[in-house]
């Protein structure tokens, strides 16, 4: 039985279809309108959209949550977080500030819930070479106004009849290493590279450079963004984590695997 869709943001608003009418459960979410047409979106596969109650407005991060957060950032260090390179630019109340000089509680505006406050600013340097070498996006690509560059694992927001096909939705998020085709969005090894990541009450998408990407989510248990030794690990470490996901969320919009990604190679 297929599940229907209710708290999904309006950018968004899925409708997951039965084989059978009378398979239908739980609150019908209706159509959702894309441009001038309305259309009833065909979710594929209901692991591609993940949807959650959010944090009540004006609620903080459970202090249990914030706990493990910080415990699981320190364990998985950076290569599978989602992070920015020093220098990129976000959009704040106050306008477009570096990554580095957000401090915690500082207002990044977020595609769905508007100004939101920092809860942790995290940053690491590594070596900007092999699996941890930053990708980026040409200036222009994903209507930034300057080269962005993230790391490997770090999602960018994409749209279009592609997220449509595969997600059954008008967005959805790929990783920054799984849309590289040598031209626009490229590689870009370096000796040393700083990455930031920040974390909201909830995984938001915000501005950087003018174009549309994540924040960090630290526990998202997507199989094909943590190997299957990471995942065993983490669980190992942290079972009450599978408890604190659920309280987190997950992914803001569907999340597509590397395969289904490929159709965004720009």
């Amino acid at each position: 039985m297929r599940r229907l869709c209710t708290n999904a943001p309006q950018s968004c608003r899925n409708l997951f279809l039965a084989s059978k009418p009378e398979e239908y459960d739980g609150q019908k979410c209706g159509k959702s309108r894309h441009g001038l047409q309305e259309r009833v979106v065909v979710a594929m596969s209901d692991s591609l959209c993940r949807l959650y109650e959010p944090i009540a407005a004006g609620q903080s991060m459970r202090p249990a949550a914030s706990a493990l957060l910080d415990r699981a950032a320190q364990v998985f260090g950076t290569s599978v977080l989602a992070c920015f390179s020093r220098g990129m630019q976000l959009e704040t109340d106050r306008g477009m500030i570096p990554v580095e000089e957000i401090e915690e509680e500082s207002l990044v505006r977020t595609l769905d819930n508007g100004l939101q406050p920092v809860r942790r600013v995290l940053s690491k340097r590594v070596e900007g070479l092999g699996a941890l070498a930053p990708v980026v996006f040409r200036a222009g690509v994903l209507g930034n106004v300057r080269d962005l560059v993230v790391s490997p694992h770090h999602r960018v927001l994409m749209s279009g009849w592609q997220a449509e096909l595969v997600a059954g939705c008008p967005e959805a998020l790929v990783m920054a290493k799984d849309v590289v085709n040598g031209r626009t969005v490229l590689r870009l090894p370096m000796a040393e590279v700083e990455y930031f990541h920040l974390l909201f009450d909830r995984h938001e998408i915000v501005f950087a450079e003018g174009a549309a990407t994540e924040s960090y989510h630290p526990l998202l248990p997507d199989s094909h963004i943590r190997a299957p030794e990471t995942q065993a690990e983490m669980q190992a470490l942290f079972p009450e984590l599978a408890v604190e996901v659920a309280l987190f969320g997950p992914a803001v919009r569907p999340t597509l695997t590397p395969a289904e990604a490929m159709l965004f190679r720009l």
